[in-house]
This record gives structure tokens, C-alpha cells and sequence, in this order.
């Protein structure tokens, strides 16, 4: 339905702004041979996928409506008489806008095959190698509704500097291709691994693997929906069109599609990595311990490097030069302005309106560039794992494991200067150098069937069947990411304080010590606002700067009672947090607020719940 926006203070009506259908589809075809030949299990095969990214959008299709007063005022008096209610039983309008219900189809096939070979060299060891190729390729529209910026492509309305829209598909105008990347074929992965049975109770176990991962990418459809605007020309006196006339005809196909249709907007381009596939390599470790008929030890060595990752919000590639900075506040100044001249900066093209920094980017026709899945991303975790297990037996298992590790890399980070993103390598939000998990679950010896009152009278009722479980975590908090207000005239996305050197960046209080209304968890006495103009050094992520760490105790009580022989009824009893431990959360991590390393909230305290299930 329509919208109808009022001034005076009326309220809304309508509404048509989330009219949106996307439902992804896949297609999947698939087929593995097997031969066993002596010692040799040889597997073989291939995969086809086709998948479909379905759009529907239909905001905006009914109409957008804006009414004001000065449609129904004085012309001698415009502020204080007329009414927009007035104006639009009038239909009266002051604005409209509408656009076209779009469809889209964007396809992107897939292709994978393999091939596994597990070979028993000898009864106590086997090899497992294999080899796998897989392409994503580049997507497509069915009809060819598919733009970008390219960064190399001349502008025409910008002086030909390059960074222009392109098109794909066929005719004037367009790029002659359906898509617009190109396809990543270096998707071999090759695998090894091994297990070597060192005694009876001993076992080694290792391996190596390169795996990829879906491009991220579908077509882009900027420019293809039709979308159109109205407005008063005389400040209301005349509407550009009366509501009971409806918008004037056009037609809906008329979209305007040229190289030069986003300029002075924000834009995702295209570059050489948005279609790569991700890449992951993991090795790995572990001896296996049989320490006695139910009780197993098993210690590992875990790690994954990570490349090729989605990051597009790292990238801000139309962020002026940093070495810029040193004309100051020239670069607040208009292009036409006297400071800009004595600096010797002019307009990029001509027809340029904005400030000297606007003038000095790479791409001056644009606002903010980022490239769509650009593949800027990469890690390296290491950990050492130490995982004790007990099987079922005398109704009890245990299942507690500790890791030791670190998680380093830029993934998807914001960074500080965009012609320096190695500086933003840190540790990341999932780093979490020491965690200790236990679970177990107990079945109760009593009732029948178990050591204790196993009688067969009336009580066995409520003695039998009860189960305790239990889940503890205590591992490390997650790194704080430290920033402050951005205050250069440069672009850049984020600024860094200062490190004062020898100071500790954390006060070092504990989470049980710590008083909310008074304590800092951060050391504002170890960072400073950096000159005016230049960046701060401070580091994104100290290892001493964490939030609170996790402490935290689970418990469940469960009973399961038959009655007859097709009934039974299980109750439930869970308790989170039974020590109601509280964890100070949201630490306030921006230099420039007076909060700065304070905490405004806290972790759910204990939670208790009781449950009922008859099942039959």
C-alpha cells in the first residue's frame, strides 16, 4: 500500500518498504565410484551444483507521498497558516516517488571432483591421500541485469579519470560478457593424512588439507529497477502532480543505464580477488592414549591458516593519501576556495564540486569505493588440545578438554589506513587463548535395574530413572579492539589512540573485584589523542586487554518414569549459571568517551527452569 508522510505532526499512514522476497535455490547433482583392489580402497568423484539467487522487490511500488502545509498556506504568510492534512484532502502534494516491482535471477554453477585413496601400507598403518577440484564460477542474470564499477574504465562525465560503470550482456553500452569476474580455477586441494597404530593402546594420528569455499558472490542489479521522483518546483505552491491523477505515465522499462549513472555516490566495484575462492589449509597432530578399558587420553596439535577470506568493509580504497595530511585543514576547504589555490590543488575534471580531500581521492567522481566480497582476509590459529574421555560405563561419561592457542589475522577488520592494513594484523575476536570445558552425565545407582534400592514396590517409581548432567566452561575473555573518534579529513574509517609507552593498557582488576560505578577495566593513563592530523599508534588488540573471562556452571536433572507400557513421563529441572556468577560485559572501548573502559552491562545470573514432557 502507499505511503503518506505529513508535516504538523501527523502520523504516518501505510506503509510498502519491506516488500522483499529472496529465497536461495540450489540444484545438485552428484555421483562416487568405489574400487577395492588389495590393500587399496579408491574412490572417485564429482559434483555439479547450480545455484540460484531468486529477487523479488516490490518496495516502494504502491508510492511514496509527502504533504506539507504550504500547499494550503498564504503565500504572505507561509509558516504559520495552511495544513498538510488540508493539503492532502486537496491531494495537494509537495513530493512523490515510486518505483518499479524488479525480478532477478542471478545462476552461479559449480564443479567439484576428487579422487581418495585409502591404502593399508600394513596392519598398524594407513594412508589416506586425495585429491580434490573445485571451481566456483562466476555468476550471471538471466537477463542480463548485471552492473559494477570497474576502476580502470574511463569516466566520461568525470574527465575520463578512470572508475566508470560497465554492464554485461550484449549491445551498446554493455560489456559484450554475461559476467562481470572472472572466474578463480587454482581450486586444487590436495589432502594426506595417516594413522599409525604404535601398540595396542597407542595411537598416532596426523594429516594435512587444502579446502575452499564458496566465492560469496551473486550479480548486482544497480541501475536495472526503475525508480522515479517528484518534486514541487515553487516551494509548494503548485504540486508537481495531483494525487487523484496519479503519477504521470511513463514507462517502466525506461531505465537509464550509463557509465557515469552513480557518480557522486558510494559504490562497490570489482577487482581482481571478488570472485577467488576462500582458502583454508589445516594440519594437524594427536596421540591417542588408551589409559585403561574405558578411560582415554588424547593430546593434539590443531591449526588452520585462513587466506583469500572474505573482508569487504577492510577495504576503503577511495580513502585520500595519507601523506595529504600535511596540508591540515586545507583539506576541509572548498576545491574553489583561495587555500586550495595557494596549495596548488584544483579541480580532478571539470564540473567538480566538493572540498580538497573529495578532490585529492583516487576515484574523486565517487564517495566511499569498497569492493563486494573482495578477498582481503586471512588468519592463523595454533592450538594445543588435551582431551580426556570416558565411555559409558557404571552410568557415567566424561568428556573434558583444555586448549592452549592463539587466533591472529585481519578478518573483516576496519582498518585505521587503508594503504597499511598490515598494521591492523592482531588477534582476533574468537581468540581465546585458554579454555577448559567438562561435561559429564551420571546416571544415578538407585532403582531397578542399579546397586541401591532396587526394590520392585511402589518407591521404585521415584528412586529409578534420574540423570544428572553437567557442562562447566572456564576459558579466557575475547580480546577489546581500542579506537577513539575519528577526527582526520581523510576518509578513513577509524582512528587510533596513542600508546604511552611503559604504561599497562589494562588495570589488571578482577571481574569479582570489580566495581561497575568506579572501576575502569581499561587504563585511559596508557593511551593519548595523537597530534592533530596524524594517526595513533596504538596497536588494534593488546593480549593483556580482555574482557572478563568466562566462568560458568551448568546443571541438569532428569527423570524418566514408564508407566504401562507405551507412557512415559520425563521431568526436567535446568539450572544456568547455578553459581550466578556475574560477568561485567560491554566494556566501553573509544578513548574519546568519558566512559572510556567502563562497563555498562553484565551476563544473565542465574536462571532456573522446570519442565514437564508426557510422551506416548
Amino acid at each position: 500500500m502507499p505511503t503518506f508522510s505529513f508535516t504538523d505532526g501527523y502520523a504516518a499512514l501505510g506503509s510498502n518498504s519491506s516488500l522483499y522476497n529472496n529465497v536461495e535455490q540450489s540444484l545438485i547433482a552428484k555421483d562416487i565410484l568405489s574400487w577395492t583392489h588389495g590393500k587399496q580402497i579408491v574412490k572417485f568423484g564429482a559434483e555439479y551444483r547450480m545455484l540460484y539467487d531468486p529477487r523479488s522487490e516490490k518496495s516502494n511500488s504502491a508510492g511514496s507521498y509527502s504533504l506539507s502545509n504550504l500547499a494550503t498556506a498564504l503565500p504572505t504568510n507561509p509558516n504559520a497558516t495552511g495544513d498538510s492534512y488540508a493539503s492532502f484532502l486537496l491531494g495537494q502534494l509537495s513530493s512523490a516517488s515510486v518505483s518499479y516491482p524488479f525480478d532477478s535471477n542471478s545462476h552461479k554453477p559449480y564443479w567439484g571432483f576428487f579422487v581418495q585413496d585409502d591404502y593399508r601400507v600394513k596392519p598398524r598403518l594407513t594412508l589416506n591421500l586425495g585429491l580434490r577440484y573445485e571451481v566456483t564460477m562466476a555468476p550471471y542474470e538471466v537477463n542480463d541485469q548485471y552492473s559494477l564499477v570497474d576502476l580502470y574504465t574511463p569516466n566520461p562525465a568525470a574527465g575520463n579519470r578512470p572508475g566508470a560503470s560497465i554492464f554485461a550482456g550484449s549491445g551498446a553500452g554493455r560489456t559484450g560478457s554475461r559476467t562481470l569476474a572472472d572466474t578463480d580455477w587454482r581450486g586444487f586441494g590436495p589432502r594426506f593424512g595417516f594413522a599409525w597404530q604404535i601398540n595396542s593402546k597407542t595411537v598416532f594420528r596426523g594429516g594435512y588439507g587444502i579446502y575452499y569455499g564458496n566465492n560469496g558472490i551473486f550479480a548486482v542489479t544497480t541501475g536495472f529497477r526503475t525508480s522515479l521522483s517528484y518534486q514541487t518546483l515553487d516551494q509548494g505552491v503548485t504540486p508537481p502532480f495531483l494525487l487523484s491523477q496519479g503519477f504521470p505515465a511513463t514507462s517502466a522499462s525506461q531505465v537509464q543505464l550509463g557509465p557515469a549513472m552513480l557518480n557522486g555516490q558510494s559504490i562497490t566495484a570489482r577487482s581482481g580477488t571478488i570472485a577467488n575462492q576462500p582458502r583454508t589449509q589445516n594440519w594437524s597432530g594427536s596421540i591417542q592414549r588408551e589409559l585403561s578399558a574405558n578411560w582415554a587420553l588424547e593430546l593434539s596439535y590443531v591449526a588452520n591458516r585462513n587466506t583469500r577470506q572474505s573482508a569487504s568493509s577492510m577495504l576503503n580504497i577511495n580513502q585520500v593519501d595519507p601523506s595529504y595530511l600535511a596540508l591540515g585543514s586545507v583539506l576541509t576547504q572548498n576545491i574553489t576556495a583561495q587555500a586550495a589555490r595557494t596549495a596548488g590543488i584544483s579541480a580532478p575534471y571539470a564540473g567538480f564540486t566538493g572540498t580538497v580531500a573529495q578532490a585529492l581521492r583516487a576515484y574523486p567522481q565517487y564517495l566511499t569505493v569498497s569492493e563486494g566480497s573482495a578477498k582481503a582476509g586471512g588468519s592463523i590459529y595454533n592450538a594445543m588440545v588435551a582431551r580426556l574421555r570416558k565411555r559409558y560405563s557404571t552410568g557415567l561419561t566424561v568428556d573434558a578438554h583444555y586448549s592452549w592457542s592463539k587466533n591472529l589475522g585481519t578478518v573483516d577488520s576496519t582498518v585505521q589506513n587503508d594503504l597499511n592494513r598490515k598494521a591492523e594484523y592482531t588477534l582476533l575476536i574468537s581468540d581465546v587463548p585458554h579454555a577448559l570445558v567438562m561435561q559429564y552425565s551420571y546416571e544415578l545407582p538407585f532403582g531397578a535395574g542399579k546397586r541401591f534400592l532396587n526394590g520392585t514396590g511402589f518407591a521404585k517409581y521415584f528412586v529409578s530413572g534420574w540423570i544428572v548432567n553437567g557442562i562447566h566452561r572456564y576459558q579466557s575473555g575475547a580480546p577489546l579492539f581500542i579506537t577513539m573518534n575519528n577526527t582526520l579529513p581523510i576518509f578513513n574509517r577509524l582512528l587510533h589512540p596513542n600508546l604511552v609507552a611503559g604504561v599497562e593498557p589494562s588495570t589488571g582488576i578482577a571481574n569479582n573485584k570489580f566495581q561497575p560505578n568506579s572501576d575502569r577495566a581499561i587504563n585511559k593513563a596508557a593511551f593519548a589523542a595523537p597530534a592533530a592530523f596524524t594517526f595513533g599508534n596504538a596497536a588494534t588488540s593488546y593480549a593483556s586487554l580482555r574482557n572478563f573471562p568466562v566462568l560458568q556452571e551448568d546443571f541438569s536433572l532428569l527423570k524418566d518414569t514408564t508407566v504401562g507400557e507405551r507412557v512415559t513421563v520425563q521431568v526436567i529441572a535446568q539450572v544456568i549459571n547455578a553459581s550466578n556468577r556475574h560477568r561485567f560485559a560491554d566494556i566501553n572501548t573509544n578513548f574519546s568517551n568519558a566512559t572510556f573502559g567502563s562497563s555498562i552491562g553484565t551476563n544473565l545470573g542465574r536462571i532456573i527452569t522446570l519442565g514437564l514432557k508426557l510422551k506416548f
